[in-house]
Protein backbone atom coordinates (compact mmCIF):
# COMPACT_ATOMS: atom_id res chain seq x y z
CA UNK A 1 0.00 0.00 0.00
CA UNK A 2 2.90 2.74 1.02
CA UNK A 3 4.26 1.51 -2.52
CA UNK A 4 1.30 2.54 -4.36
CA UNK A 5 0.58 5.79 -2.69
CA UNK A 6 4.50 6.02 -3.15
CA UNK A 7 4.15 5.64 -6.58
CA UNK A 8 1.04 7.56 -7.52
CA UNK A 9 2.65 10.68 -5.42
CA UNK A 10 6.03 10.34 -7.86
CA UNK A 11 3.77 10.31 -10.58
CA UNK A 12 1.64 13.20 -9.81
CA UNK A 13 4.92 14.99 -8.96
CA UNK A 14 6.27 14.25 -12.55
CA UNK A 15 2.94 14.64 -14.25
CA UNK A 16 2.84 18.32 -12.22
CA UNK A 17 6.62 19.40 -13.42
CA UNK A 18 5.99 17.84 -16.96
CA UNK A 19 2.68 19.85 -17.22
CA UNK A 20 4.29 23.38 -15.87
CA UNK A 21 7.03 23.05 -18.53
CA UNK A 22 4.88 22.88 -20.88
CA UNK A 23 3.02 25.68 -19.87
CA UNK A 24 6.06 27.69 -19.64
CA UNK A 25 7.26 26.42 -23.00
CA UNK A 26 4.10 27.38 -25.03
CA UNK A 27 3.64 30.75 -23.23
CA UNK A 28 7.21 31.70 -23.95
CA UNK A 29 6.45 30.74 -27.86
CA UNK A 30 2.65 32.60 -27.68
CA UNK A 31 5.11 35.81 -26.47
CA UNK A 32 7.85 35.27 -28.96
CA UNK A 33 5.19 34.82 -32.24
CA UNK A 34 3.41 38.14 -30.93
CA UNK A 35 6.72 39.96 -30.67
CA UNK A 36 7.27 38.96 -34.41
CA UNK A 37 3.93 39.53 -35.65
CA UNK A 38 4.23 43.12 -34.36
CA UNK A 39 7.40 43.68 -35.78
CA UNK A 40 5.57 42.74 -38.87
CA UNK A 41 3.13 44.85 -38.23
CA UNK A 42 4.86 47.76 -37.44
CA UNK A 43 7.39 47.64 -40.60
CA UNK A 44 4.12 46.53 -43.25
CA UNK A 45 2.24 50.04 -41.31
CA UNK A 46 5.41 52.34 -42.58
CA UNK A 47 5.53 50.18 -46.17
CA UNK A 48 1.78 50.66 -46.54
CA UNK A 49 1.58 54.45 -45.42
CA UNK A 50 4.38 54.95 -48.11
CA UNK A 51 2.01 53.29 -51.01
CA UNK A 52 -1.13 54.53 -49.83
CA UNK A 53 0.50 58.33 -49.59
CA UNK A 54 1.54 58.04 -53.62
CA UNK A 55 -2.10 56.60 -54.60
CA UNK A 56 -3.29 59.34 -52.73
CA UNK A 57 -1.65 61.32 -54.26
CA UNK A 58 -3.05 60.52 -57.78
CA UNK A 59 -6.17 61.50 -56.14
CA UNK A 60 -5.79 64.95 -54.66
CA UNK A 61 -3.75 65.59 -57.43
CA UNK A 62 -6.70 66.32 -59.35
CA UNK A 63 -5.34 65.88 -62.27
CA UNK A 64 -6.23 62.02 -62.76
CA UNK A 65 -5.91 61.27 -66.22
CA UNK A 66 -4.89 57.91 -67.44
CA UNK A 67 -1.12 59.22 -68.55
CA UNK A 68 -1.10 60.53 -65.12
CA UNK A 69 -2.30 57.18 -63.50
CA UNK A 70 0.47 55.24 -65.49
CA UNK A 71 3.20 57.58 -64.46
CA UNK A 72 2.46 57.16 -60.50
CA UNK A 73 1.67 53.79 -60.82
CA UNK A 74 5.40 53.16 -62.44
CA UNK A 75 6.74 55.39 -59.71
CA UNK A 76 5.20 53.13 -57.46
CA UNK A 77 6.77 49.81 -58.77
CA UNK A 78 9.87 51.80 -58.95
CA UNK A 79 9.92 52.69 -54.94
CA UNK A 80 7.71 50.35 -53.38
CA UNK A 81 7.09 46.97 -55.24
CA UNK A 82 10.41 45.36 -53.78
CA UNK A 83 8.67 45.69 -50.34
CA UNK A 84 5.43 45.26 -51.00
CA UNK A 85 6.55 41.99 -52.68
CA UNK A 86 9.00 41.03 -49.25
CA UNK A 87 6.32 42.46 -46.85
CA UNK A 88 2.37 41.91 -48.09
CA UNK A 89 0.32 39.01 -47.69
CA UNK A 90 -0.96 37.60 -51.17
CA UNK A 91 -3.84 39.14 -51.45
CA UNK A 92 -2.90 42.58 -51.19
CA UNK A 93 -0.02 41.92 -53.60
CA UNK A 94 -3.38 40.34 -56.08
CA UNK A 95 -5.45 43.30 -55.32
CA UNK A 96 -2.17 45.76 -56.40
CA UNK A 97 -2.10 43.07 -59.49
CA UNK A 98 -5.84 44.29 -60.21
CA UNK A 99 -5.37 47.58 -60.17
CA UNK A 100 -1.91 47.86 -61.74
CA UNK A 101 -3.61 45.26 -64.83
CA UNK A 102 -6.87 47.88 -64.76
CA UNK A 103 -4.53 50.95 -65.89
CA UNK A 104 -3.13 48.73 -68.39
CA UNK A 105 -5.79 47.26 -70.00
CA UNK A 106 -7.52 50.53 -70.41
CA UNK A 107 -4.49 51.44 -73.11
CA UNK A 108 -5.59 48.05 -75.05
CA UNK A 109 -9.42 48.81 -75.44
CA UNK A 110 -10.70 49.46 -78.84
CA UNK A 111 -13.32 51.76 -77.43
CA UNK A 112 -11.57 54.39 -75.37
CA UNK A 113 -13.23 54.94 -71.89
CA UNK A 114 -14.35 57.98 -70.63
CA UNK A 115 -12.52 59.88 -68.04
CA UNK A 116 -14.82 59.59 -65.46
CA UNK A 117 -15.07 56.12 -65.93
CA UNK A 118 -11.52 55.58 -66.02
CA UNK A 119 -11.72 57.33 -62.83
CA UNK A 120 -14.53 55.04 -61.13
CA UNK A 121 -13.08 51.85 -62.20
CA UNK A 122 -9.52 53.29 -60.79
CA UNK A 123 -11.52 54.06 -57.57
CA UNK A 124 -13.33 50.29 -57.16
CA UNK A 125 -9.65 48.91 -58.01
CA UNK A 126 -8.30 51.23 -54.96
CA UNK A 127 -10.22 50.46 -52.21
CA UNK A 128 -10.55 46.84 -53.05
CA UNK A 129 -6.53 47.21 -52.39
CA UNK A 130 -7.31 49.38 -49.30
CA UNK A 131 -9.55 46.77 -48.06
CA UNK A 132 -6.88 44.10 -48.53
CA UNK A 133 -4.25 46.12 -46.50
CA UNK A 134 -6.23 46.94 -43.70
CA UNK A 135 -6.98 42.76 -43.88
CA UNK A 136 -3.52 42.48 -43.19
CA UNK A 137 -3.25 44.95 -40.86
CA UNK A 138 -4.84 42.59 -39.01
CA UNK A 139 -8.41 45.21 -38.74
CA UNK A 140 -11.50 43.50 -38.59
CA UNK A 141 -13.91 45.69 -40.49
CA UNK A 142 -14.27 45.62 -44.01
CA UNK A 143 -17.26 48.50 -45.08
CA UNK A 144 -15.41 50.44 -46.81
CA UNK A 145 -16.93 51.39 -49.84
CA UNK A 146 -16.51 52.85 -53.39
CA UNK A 147 -19.16 55.87 -52.58
CA UNK A 148 -16.64 56.18 -48.72
CA UNK A 149 -14.25 57.88 -51.47
CA UNK A 150 -16.26 59.30 -54.36
CA UNK A 151 -15.48 62.49 -52.67
CA UNK A 152 -12.09 62.24 -54.53
CA UNK A 153 -14.09 61.92 -58.38
CA UNK A 154 -14.09 65.14 -60.15
CA UNK A 155 -16.89 65.36 -63.33
CA UNK A 156 -15.33 66.19 -66.39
Amino acid sequence: MVKTEANIALISVVLGFILSIFTYTGGQLFQHKMEILKRNREKKETIYENFIKVLYKIFLAGDMTEENIKTDLTQINENCLPQLVVWCSKDVIKAYKDLFQFVNKTEFNKEKPSELEIKKEFLISFVNLLREIRKDLGYKEEYLTETDLSMFLKEG
